[in-house]
């Protein structure tokens, strides 16, 4: 494959799962991307920013909480790590979904893709 310039790309595979919240009335709204690169083992998370939008300031509050703490530990821990333990700990109010691969090019650049793909806007 090759980009516009006429370079060639290197393909990565690797995995996407979506963080969820879990509203009081049953509705699954997605919170977070999750790009995992098998290769360098790393987790690239893009979170969303307006919680406040969907869930009511309390929740809004722990959630900013627990993505802020996701995305330090993504920067300092083993992303494989950190998502068998994601799978493994959540439940209730905040989930996460089956893990689907994905080849990409750039990782920020998928994450970001897969981020307006999957997390609707505030309107």
């Amino acid at each position: 494959m090759c980009n516009r310039a006429g370079k060639s790309l290197v393909l990565h595979t690797a995995e996407f799962a979506l963080l969820q919240f879990v509203t009081p009335d049953g509705r699954f709204q997605p919170i977070a991307v999750l790009v995992l690169d098998h290769e360098g083992d790393k987790l690239y998370v893009r979170a969303r920013r307006n919680l406040g939008s969907i869930v009511e300031p309390e929740d809004a509050r722990v959630l900013r909480l627990i993505l802020s703490q996701l995305a330090e530990e993504a920067n300092a821990t083993s992303g494989s790590v950190i998502l068998e333990n994601l799978e493994s700990t959540l439940s209730n109010a905040v989930r996460i979904t089956k893990r689907a691969p994905v080849e990409l090019a750039d990782f920020d650049t998928a994450v970001d893709e897969l981020y307006t793909r999957y997390v609707p806007s505030a309107i």
